[in-house]
């Protein structure tokens, strides 16, 4: 289980760095995408931890 969280962890910071990289080259669309991608991981990790 450890080992699932670490893999939903990385996938949501690399989506962040990539919306980082977005806003800073004026792409809001993709920036939004990725900060939704990046919330969606973290958001089950949650969602499992506490059930």
């Amino acid at each position: 289980m450890p080992y699932f969280f670490s893999v939903l962890l990385s996938i949501s910071l690399y989506c962040i760095a990539y919306a980082v990289h977005s806003f800073r080259h004026r792409y809001a669309a993709q920036g939004v995408c990725a900060v939704t991608l990046a919330l969606l991981p973290l958001g089950c990790g949650v969602l499992l931890l506490f059930s």
